[in-house]
């Protein structure tokens, strides 16, 4: 074992935390900000995009690497996913380079979700 057992459950308890703060803040549209953490405080609609799709997709990211049964609910997994493909169609064009960072995280959550890498989508 790499990590020591009471290490490990300290890791566990802190991503079911996180999960539980996520599920309670996550907006309307599916996104989360950096607000997120304030115990039952929900994410701002009016948040700029550029925070919305860090926020997103960085917690998409390790949410999809977690077990199971350490994320927030599926519906909310959905939620914010559905958000991110209606936020990649918004961008027009290479020149957005903005959001070429926060949007890289996003595809990678959606890859790992798929059970795809990265490379594998240029191939579609």
């Amino acid at each position: 074992m790499i990590i020591e057992s009471n290490t490990s459950d300290m890791i566990r308890a802190r991503l079911a935390e996180a999960s539980a703060l996520l599920a309670n803040s996550q907006s309307v549209d599916g996104t989360w900000n950096g607000n997120w953490i304030a115990a039952g405080a929900k994410s701002k609609t009016n948040s700029s995009r550029w925070e919305a799709l860090t926020a997103t997709g960085h917690h998409l990211e390790w949410i999809v690497m977690a077990p199971p049964e350490l994320r927030p609910p599926e519906d909310r997994i959905i939620k914010a996913l559905a958000y991110l493909v209606a936020f990649s169609k918004t961008l027009l064009s290479h020149q957005e380079t903005d959001f070429f960072l926060p949007m890289s995280h996003a595809a990678r959550a959606v890859c790992l979700l798929r059970g795809e890498s990265p490379a594998e989508l240029l191939d579609e």
